[in-house]
């Protein structure tokens, strides 16, 4: 979730790409949480910067901090993939409820995903029934089609 193969090309990242990661960063530093959360992504991918999934994992925590869907959401797939923090079912769980709570669908399935095992929440079939349903009735075909 946190981190994926990094997008640019063997030269190193595009000087229109490093150029907007500089603004990005400018914006990010000021707080402002849809940055924080484009900024956490371009360093997960290495867009216009280094991959870095330590980086990519505190800027998705600022964001996440200030109530950013998709930033709680992939905050928790970092802790649930032990990517750049270490594996904590609890506070995986505790961000995909966050994004879950939002509507966010794809923090729903993976919620629903937790409670199925007991993976930072209790055990809990209709917990998961509930959310992968949420989901289910907000959601694209392609994540129905993996419920």
């Amino acid at each position: 979730c946190c981190a994926s193969a990094p997008s640019s090309g063997a030269a190193g990242p595009s000087p229109d790409l490093a150029e907007g990661t500089r603004w990005l960063i400018k914006a990010a530093e000021q707080g402002q949480a849809v940055a924080q959360h484009a900024l956490a992504s371009n360093y997960a991918r290495g867009l216009g910067a280094p991959q870095d999934p330590k980086a990519a994992a505190q800027w998705w925590r600022k964001a996440a901090n200030q109530g950013h869907a998709a930033a709680q959401y992939r905050l928790g797939c970092c802790y649930a993939d032990a990517t750049a923090v270490h594996a904590d079912p609890k506070a995986a769980a505790f961000w995909f409820r966050k994004a879950a709570e939002q509507g966010y669908a794809h923090a729903q399935v993976e919620l629903g995903g937790c409670y199925e095992i007991g993976a930072g929440v209790g055990h809990d079939v209709r917990g998961s029934r509930g959310t992968r349903s949420t989901a289910r009735a907000s959601g694209s075909g392609r994540r129905n089609r993996l419920l």
